[in-house]
């Protein structure tokens, strides 16, 4: 495996943001940039979207985990981009980083690597701040990801904004930035998994979520796997005895990609 640490310049954001990327080195190359000297490349490769949490960034998953040994056995690609305390959202004041990993994202690691932008080959996946995102945007965007899995996430973002759940007055400031106030209906995973099944009966992306029993974000958790159980998602929901911490999200991930890659 190869690890690409760098900076990439996001016309959706307009400036230059971190990203962190894993390859299988023998497909590193782009079909373009292969042809151009003259080397025959299996691929595109498949990829996973690997969103991090509120307090660390796009070299947490690298850090913390053994992300890279995964995707070795099952020869995919790892994306893990930087988003800072955005929420994976279109920010009200603010940049617009939904559609940055979104629609954005893709398309640039697809031009600089081997990487696919076929839906059934794309994955999206994310624990805490980054669950959130990456339930948001696979159910915001089911003909681009065919899977979508969040660990621990941070489901209920309406109560956030209206009851200011945060102890952290930066934290309050930077809810008032993204959502100045209101939920809409695109940023609430709610309304996003049902209008996705009224929309998209035939091409729902498969979902898999998973919380530890310590975790404080239990309940809410529970909340979207009643709602989501009701509807005619591929769902799997787990939970066994962890918190907010690394060592469960270590083995979450795991599960969610034996989910996501199941014959």
């Amino acid at each position: 495996m190869a690890f690409f640490k760098g900076e990439v310049h996001s016309s959706a954001l307009s400036m230059d943001t971190s990203i962190n990327v894993i390859m299988p080195q023998d497909l590193i190359l782009s079909s373009t940039a292969a042809q151009d000297a003259g080397i025959e490349v299996a691929g595109p490769c498949k990829v996973l979207y690997l969103l991090h949490g509120l307090t660390d960034g796009s070299c947490a998953w690298s850090r913390f985990t053994s992300i890279e040994r995964y995707a070795r056995q099952l020869g995919i690609a790892v994306v893990m981009p930087e988003v800072h305390h955005s929420f994976y959202t279109d920010m009200k004041y603010g940049m617009n980083y939904f559609t940055y990993v979104a629609d954005e994202l893709p398309k640039l690691v697809a031009s600089m690597f081997n990487i696919s932008l076929k839906r059934e080959d794309s994955y999206i996946a994310g624990l805490s701040m980054g669950g959130y995102g990456a339930l948001k945007i696979g159910l915001s965007r089911p003909d681009k990801f065919c899977a979508a899995a969040g660990f621990s996430s941070a489901i209920d973002i309406e109560r956030r904004i209206n009851e200011g759940i945060w102890n952290n007055e930066q934290l309050k400031r930077e809810m008032v930035a993204i959502f100045d106030g209101v939920c809409k209906e695109e940023d609430n995973l709610f309304w996003l998994a049902e209008n996705a099944a009224k929309k998209y009966p035939d091409s729902l992306p498969k979902v898999y979520m998973a919380c530890g029993l310590g975790d404080e974000l239990l309940n809410e958790n529970h909340m979207l796997r009643d709602l989501i159980s009701t509807l005619p998602y591929n769902f799997k929901y787990e939970e066994w005895e962890g918190k907010h911490e690394w060592a469960f999200w270590d083995v979450a991930v795991q599960k969610a990609l034996g989910f996501f890659f199941e014959k």
